[in-house]
């Protein structure tokens, strides 16, 4: 994919990069994300920083985790990015 900026961790760059494809609508709201396995192929990055980049963006309300079957865009997110 992109370049990442070395401003910022590596794991704050790429949560900011998956925030910018939600909010674009590449992912709407209920989707489910790509495994961590296959966005740290895509971003050639760890699975932790992957781990780390979808945690924040967790914490931040963007995106649930349900165990055992994903992770998936919040329906609060694509709210917020309506305009």
């Amino acid at each position: 994919m992109g370049a990442f900026p070395n401003t910022q961790p590596l794991f704050v760059s790429l949560a900011q990069q998956l925030r910018e494809r939600i909010d674009s609508g590449e992912w709407a709201a209920g989707e489910r994300l790509p495994t961590e396995a296959a966005l740290a192929s895509a971003y050639a990055v760890g699975i932790n920083t992957v781990r780390r980049a979808v945690g924040r963006l967790v914490d931040e309300g963007v995106v649930v985790r349900r165990q055992g079957s994903g992770t998936y865009v919040s329906v609060r997110a694509s709210r917020r990015a309506s305009p």
